[in-house]
């Protein structure tokens, strides 16, 4: 699913954090952790380059969004948004869930731009 927002966002990728990525993180590879919030973080790979951006953009309503939905990958540039939740096809139900999720996000965001 994709979304275009008015904001010009930080180019990030948001991802379920694995054990293969745990076991990176000792050969020097890391994410974005956020101290305050440790269950994000455990559960969560964040890339991005522009980390402070990045950083600034994740409030704890962000966070909080994504807490509560986990098995969605997300991708940002510019002001676009790819969201996707399995490397295939997804089924009515997914969908149904992805736009519900999809929906909070872009509330999110419009309130972000404001």
């Amino acid at each position: 699913m994709y979304i275009q927002t008015e904001v010009q966002l930080p180019q990030f990728v948001l991802d379920r954090e694995r054990l293969l990525d745990r076991v990176a993180s000792f050969a020097g590879f890391s994410d974005i952790n956020f101290d305050e919030h440790p269950t994000f973080s455990s559960k969560f790979k964040l890339q991005g380059s522009n980390e402070k951006a990045i950083r600034e953009f994740f409030s704890k309503d962000l966070i909080e969004l994504h807490l509560a939905n986990p098995e969605y990958h997300l991708e940002a540039r510019g002001n676009q948004v790819l969201i996707f939740e399995k490397e295939r096809l997804a089924g009515a139900n997914e969908m149904k869930g992805m736009v519900s999720f999809a929906e909070k996000l872009a509330v999110f965001l419009k309130n972000a731009e404001e």
